[in-house]
């Protein structure tokens, strides 16, 4: 053994080098890594293939996989079967860098691993095309499970492209551990059921799906569990770790609650977190598209069989059995409801049993023990089905049925062997140790007999190994007749027999079996001789877990139970069953009175089906050693290594691997694979026998490193080892020609064809350059020849001209001359000959002026059909199909055919956020939009659903939109989703946690927070109140949305409208924009939009501008509510009654600005009055025609505080412009001017064509637009404190309503708790309440709020605002915290309205 540890020689680390070239060659000239290279030339700890170890025996052989554990070196080789400790540890040696060490390499190039035996299976696979099996094997808690998930996931990494099939086929492995493991007193995750899983490979060796075949789950575990072991993991996970939706949909409590799981006193795993771990269960299952709806079925059914555990049974006084009291009946009736049946139903199946005598059919109940054992197989059943279902799914998901043609590496994780001291082995662990009988039998069989065997029928020259056989013990086990199962199911089919008879029955066919032990001591329990050692089993219960079946009527119950997840369970196993039975009575004849095979029998068919598809597969074999007892690190225990070492053969198995000649070739294959090592004059002809014979003493090998057998080569693993090495350089030399041949081809042709474009690029450009001088000659000739045609037209146009002005003088010449002949002669006067020639004058001048008329008429008429040709162009243009646009794959979301925005945010101010989304066409301008007053778009596509204008905390969205893309109209290129902070004086900072979410009905596509951030700012600033989370962009047919998460200006969606249109300038989507952009300030107010009139604004100037000769007049109709006040116009009422609003000016024709005005001083408007309609009206002079008949008509807003500033721009607040396509109406409703409080005031914009001129015919039309009276109510008004006010503030308080106006007394001592209370009357939607200071019998005011009363709230902070007057100032940040409640059913409110009613 010193000898591992000595320092490589020479030699030895020249054949690592060349281990690295032969890498270099095979991973397609990839250099070798630093990390490579130091774990090749590494000095060995021990041997890392035991066959090469000069001393064998079983202390050397303990000794050396001692000192490769002590070193962290788990793995070690036997030739070609590997063994592996546990190492109760993580180690890091399976990551990726990991697997792409072994990817490609052949066994023995690389250290020991388990990733080097999955290489091996792969390459046999895929080079041979053969199937393959990997067995693991070992004792109980050697680490077989983990062995099988590394061995999938180094499957699935060594693929170039990992998919969803290697994703599935990853987490199979973690679902059968949720529902097939559990805790016991050797393994924290025991696998309790065996799996042979098979990964298929597709023609071209990459995984297509796999099948699972499991083996007996243990039943007996989920009603029973020895000390210090659990149930399945499910159950906890259920119990423990499981969501409070997922509590009250399984109804389940803690673990302790159920009898099925505290049994053992061992509820928890240390560093198993069960809540994470159901999680994680969720999403496997999800990923095997079984949906949430059939998750919950599962679990339901997980539940009802923890609560069939907690039902109890006594007897009554006829020895029939009934509940135990409430808590049992609760659970009966729990468990009822989670499997869809009625509780009697439920119960009838469970404490009663059907005999059929004579074909009449007798109930019979159970007594208590009876019902026990009948409600815990039923639970075994419920638990059992389910787990089959599970696989089966797992299959139909793997589509392992459509690839069963291909090849596959089957990898087997069955359990280990067991042999309990502290607890009873029962038929689970007979079962258990008989399948590991069987594989060991068929590793004897592939290791011994079948090597030796065909030593001999090749006849070469070897001396036999002997080896321990166990064909005995199976013989004891399953022999027919007298085996030990057939004596069970013999003993299932009598109807008196017992477990006891059945003990007897064994101990007398049994008792001359050298691999049995009868006890002497009278005893429920026998023993036997395994190969791993003597087991004593305990009979107790065998017959009743062979049969395992419940009666007809209860399995009739649940297959027609109104449950389809549990009718196709039952229906299921029944088919199952079915085929099984089926299948076993085909060779033979049938047998009455067999109607379910038993679990035995079962076990053994698969088992001997398992065994013959194994046989047929390539086999390599992984032995898993448990290193110790206790679970610990670091901790070798030499006796029990040893123990397993010996049971697994080991010793025997590398001494026939030493020894033996485990690579073999056919003459054919040998010549084939090998001859490129042999120079060509050794290759003989003749057949393949004399082909090799002379190929042999050329190949360089030592005596004794092969044989020559009749029809095949042997040779030593070291010598296979030694020639592919020697193949792999010949090949890579061969390949490095090849790819030399190949450049040198690919870059002749590249030449050529780069040769062969020159040239004809030279042609072209040469003709090019030809043909361009001969077109400049042409056109320099035309020219010229234009220009003498030119100079000759002019020529002969003067020559004409004068001919005709020689002619027209000569033809007035004559003329004049026969004038004056007459007037000589007396037949004319002068007077008459200065009238001709006046006559002659004015038709030269009438002809000229209707020639001219004549051509500017046909030049309006080509003009309109220009203008008309160039809409049509632009319409054309507009509806043509958006182009597809390139965007960003990881940043994009494309949008479903409806989609959901949402805004959420909460704050302690009144702050009002507003969700809109706008929509524009290709050059950027405004088509439609969904806003707080315009709740959808004119087409029906987008839609306001929710407006709070609190923030009040609540669980769903504050505000919503929907957006359906099919309803947009067709020239839309873009949209914008906007949020705006409409409340004057506050930005996004004021409030708390604003989001904003994109979702698919309930599936979220796109979240983004609004917080101040420099990175998202689009001028700089630090407080903003526009936020455009992500633009709208439609490409070709469909709509896709880009994030954008930019922070601008604006409180409306109007004013972030050159926001919006930057962000689509900067990505080049829209053409700069010409000539006046969209709504400038001040801005045109689209239809439904609301302005906000600010409280410093207390007079207003209403102007009505047109350009034209049509008489356009201004009225205004006040109304309370649906109620008819007052109105004003220019002809017969120009002044309202309370001299609030009058008019100005009543101008005939248009001149373009305030043509008529109306002054309103909104301070001095009645309280009753809280709707104004400002309306326009046209005077029809000339038949018709109406607004089509003028030019830029609008109606402005002017604030008219301060009358020297009236004409500065910036007073402007808004203006709407009037339609001209109104056809033949005369009127129209152009804004609402509305009381929010009783100081406050906002506009909204109409628009509205209508019909009349006068107020009587006016006032029937705005009816629809009127809002309905709120109902007369109390509200208590609470002032809580102030912020940043005077300390020595004194202050006392004015409540204004609509109809009510209260005030408090003043607050006497400063810096003291305010909350002064006030009732106030009124059907207004919003208060005022004012805060003065009473100082030396002057009142001082600090400011107002204007407080909503739509909805009660409690301490809400509001800003104080000033009211317009100059030398008014409000302190910075100053604020009132106040609170509203509606009393109006209150006692108190009621006799306050009363006494209120009574005043004047």
């Amino acid at each position: 053994m010193a000898e591992g540890k000595k320092a490589p020689k020479l030699d030895e680390v020249g054949k690592k080098t060349s281990s690295m070239a032969r890498m270099y060659y095979e991973d397609s000239r990839r250099p070798p890594t630093a990390e490579e290279i130091s774990a090749a030339l590494q000095p060995q700890v021990g041997y890392e293939d035991m066959t090469k170890m000069e001393d064998m025996n079983e202390i050397t052989l303990l000794a050396n996989v001692k000192e490769r554990y002590d070193a962290d070196l788990i793995y070690t080789y036997c030739s070609a079967i590997l063994v592996a400790l546990n190492p109760f540890k993580f180690l890091e040696i399976y990551s990726q860098a990991w697997v792409m060490r072994y990817k490609g390499h052949r066994l023995g190039i690389q250290h020991p691993h388990l990733y080097a035996i999955s290489e091996a299976s792969y390459t046999t696979m895929a080079d041979k095309k053969e199937d393959v099996s990997v067995i693991i094997s070992g004792e109980s808690g050697a680490g077989k499970t983990e062995c099988t998930k590394l061995l999938l996931r180094y499957m699935a990494a060594r693929m170039e492209k990992v998919s969803k099939t290697e994703t599935m086929l990853l987490e199979t492995v973690p679902i059968l551990d949720v529902i097939g493991n559990a805790k016991t007193v050797r393994n924290d995750n025991s696998s309790r059921f065996g799996k042979y899983i098979e990964i298929i490979f597709d023609s071209n060796n990459c995984i297509a799906g796999s099948r699972i075949t499991h083996y007996l789950l243990e039943k007996s575990r989920i009603t029973f569990q020895a000390k210090d072991e659990r149930n399945y993991h499910i159950f906890y996970q259920l119990t423990e770790g499981a969501t409070e939706e997922d509590r009250a949909m399984t109804t389940l409590k803690k673990a302790n609650d159920y009898r099925f799981l505290n049994q053992s006193g061992c509820i928890s795993i240390p560093k198993v977190n069960e809540a994470k771990d159901f999680v994680q269960t969720r999403k496997a299952l999800t990923l095997f598209d079984i949906d949430k709806e059939t998750q919950n079925m599962i679990f339901k059914v997980v539940a009802s069989v923890l609560w069939l555990g907690n039902v109890g049974y006594k007897n009554n006084n006829n020895s029939a059995s009934v509940l135990d009291g409430p808590e049992s009946d609760a659970a009966l009736q729990k468990a009822a409801d989670l499997l869809s049946l009625s509780k009697a139903d439920l119960l009838a199946g469970v404490r009663t049993k059907k005999l059929n005598v004579r074909n009449e059919i007798t109930i019979v109940e159970l007594n208590a023990e009876k019902a026990r054992d009948s409600t815990d197989a039923l639970a075994k059943c419920l638990y059992s089905f389910t787990f089959d279902w599970v696989v089966k799914k797992l299959n139909e998901s793997l589509f392992a049925d459509k690839y069963t043609s291909k090849n596959f590496i089957g990898v087997l994780d069955i359990f280990g062997f067991e042999n309990f001291t502290k607890s009873k082995n029962s038929l689970e662990q007979l079962l258990i140790n008989f399948a590991n009988e069987k594989l060991q039998k068929f590793f004897n069989h592939h290791i011994f007999s079948m090597e030796q065997e065909e030593y001999e029928r090749e006849k070469i020259n070897w001396k036999n190994i002997t080896f321990k056989d166990n064909q005995e013990c199976l013989d004891l086990i399953e022999k027919k007749g007298t085996g030990i199962l057939s004596l069970l199911d013999e003993a299932c089919r009598f109807p008196k027999a017992t477990d006891m008879t059945f003990l007897a029955n064994v101990n007398q066919s049994c008792d001359k079996h050298p691999n049995f032990e009868k006890l002497k001591i009278v005893r429920s329990t026998f023993k036997i001789n395994h190969y791993a050692g003597l087991v004593e089993y305990d009979v107790i219960g065998w017959l009743d877990k062979n049969k395992d079946e419940i009666p007809d009527h209860t399995v009739e119950m649940f297959q027609n139970a109104p449950n389809k997840f549990i009718s196709d369970l039952f229906r299921q196993e029944t088919e199952e069953a079915q085929k099984a039975r089926e299948a076993s009575e085909s060779g033979g004849p049938k047998k009455k009175g067999v109607n379910k095979l038993t679990v035995g029998t079962q076990f053994k068919l698969s088992l001997t089906a398992l065994t013959e598809k194994m046989m047929a597969t390539s086999p390599y074999f992984v032995r898993c050693i448990k290193p110790n007892m206790d679970k610990q690190a670091n901790l070798f225990q030499s006796d029990q290594v040893q123990d397993q070492l010996r049971y697994a053969g080991m010793l025997e198995t590398i001494r026939i691997r030493r020894l033996g000649y485990p690579i073999r070739y056919l003459f054919k294959e040998f010549y084939q694979r090998f001859k490129c090592l042999v120079n060509s004059q050794h290759h003989s002809s003749g057949d393949y026998d004399v082909r090799v014979g002379g190929m042999l003493p050329h190949i360089n090998l030592a005596d004794g490193q092969y044989q020559k057998g009749i029809t095949k080569v042997f040779l030593k693993q070291e010598a296979s080892n030694v020639l592919e090495d020697r193949r792999a350089v010949r090949l890579g030399e061969v390949l490095l020609i090849a790819q030399s041949w190949y450049r040198m081809i690919y870059k002749r042709k590249e030449f050529a064809e780069s040769r062969k474009g020159a040239g004809v690029i030279q042609i072209w450009h040469r003709s090019k350059n030809q043909r361009k001088k001969f077109l400049d000659d042409v056109d320099s000739m035309k020219k010229i020849q234009n220009f003498f045609r030119m100079a000759k037209a002019v020529a002969k146009k003067k020559a004409m001209l004068e001919k005709k002005r020689k002619e027209e003088e000569e033809r007035k010449r004559k003329k004049e001359e026969e004038r004056e002949r007459r007037i000589r002669e007396g037949k004319l006067t002068q007077e008459q000959a200065q009238k001709e020639r006046e006559d002659e004058e004015n038709a030269v001048n009438d002809e000229l002026k209707a020639a001219l008329k004549k051509g500017r008429k046909l030049e309006q008429l080509n003009a309109a059909e220009k203008e008309k040709q160039e809409r049509e162009a632009r319409e054309r243009e507009m509806m043509s199909a958006a182009p597809e646009i390139k965007v960003e794959v990881d940043k994009t979301i494309y949008c479903p055919p409806i989609l959901t925005v949402g805004l959420k945010w909460s704050s302690d101010k009144v702050v009002d956020l507003d969700l809109s989304v706008v929509f524009l066409d290709k050059n950027g301008c405004v088509l439609d939009a969904s806003f707080y007053n315009q709740k959808e778009t004119a087409d029906g596509a987008a839609k306001l659903n929710q407006d709070d204008r609190l923030g009040e905390k609540a669980a769903a969205d504050n505000e919503q939109l929907t957006i359906e893309f099919a309803k947009i109209v067709p020239y839309a290129r873009f949209g914008a989703i906007v949020v705006t902070c409409y409340s004057d004086g506050y930005n996004f900072s004021d409030t708390q946690s604003p989001v904003v979410k994109l979702r698919d009905g309930q599936k979220e596509l796109f979240s983004t927070d609004i917080t101040e951030d420099s990175s998202r700012s689009m001028d700089g600033k630090n407080k903003h109140t526009t936020f455009i989370p992500c633009i709208l962009l439609k490409s070709g047919e469909k709509w896709i949305a880009k994030p954008e998460e930019k922070l601008a200006q604006g409180g409306r969606w109007m004013e972030a409208l050159p926001s919006i249109q930057t962000i689509l300038l900067d990505q080049k989507l829209i053409p700069p924009l010409e000539g006046e952009k969209a709504f400038p300030k001040p801005f045109r107010a689209i239809k439904g939009e609301e302005i906000v009139i600010t409280s410093n604004v207390t007079k207003l100037l209403c102007g009505l501008g047109w350009i034209g000769n049509e008489d356009l007049d201004l009225a205004v109709l006040m109304f309370r509510y649906k109620d008819f006040v007052d109105h004003i116009d220019p002809v017969r009422h120009n002044k309202s009654k309370d001299n609030a609003v009058f008019h100005k000016g009543d101008s005939k024709t248009g001149k373009g600005m305030d043509d008529e005005k109306i002054y309103v001083d909104l301070a001095g408007i009645s309280k009753r009055v809280n709707e104004l309609f400002f309306v326009v009206t046209v005077f029809n002079a000339e038949g018709g025609g109406g607004f089509s008949r003028v030019k830029d008509a609008h109606v402005r807003l002017v604030d008219a505080t301060d009358f020297k500033t009236i004409k500065d721009d910036e007073k402007e607040l808004t203006r709407f412009q009037l339609s001209r396509s109104c056809g033949n109406r005369n009127a129209q409703i152009m804004c609402k001017l509305w009381r929010v409080g009783p100081s406050k005031w906002n506009v909204i914009a109409m628009g509205e064509p209508s019909s009349g001129l006068f107020y009587e015919h006016l006032v029937p039309k705005v009816q629809p637009f009127l809002d309905d009276a709120p109902p007369e109510r109390v509200f208590q008004v609470t002032i809580h404190s102030g912020k940043n006010l005077p300390a020595d503030l004194l202050p006392y308080f004015r409540v204004r309503f609509d109809r009510d106006s209260q005030k408090t007394k003043q607050i006497k001592k400063a810096k003291s708790k305010w909350k002064e209370v006030v009732l106030v009357v009124g059907e207004a939607n919003a208060m005022d309440i004012g805060i003065f200071h009473k100082k030396l019998g002057n009142d001082k005011f600090f400011g107002q709020i204007f407080v909503p009363v739509e909805h009660d709230f409690k301490k809400k902070s509001f800003k104080l605002e000033d009211r317009g007057k100059k030398k008014e100032k409000i302190a910075s940040g100053a604020e009132l915290v106040v609170s509203v409640e509606n009393i109006t059913g209150n006692p108190a409110a009621q006799a306050y309205l009363a006494n209120f009613k009574k005043k004047p």
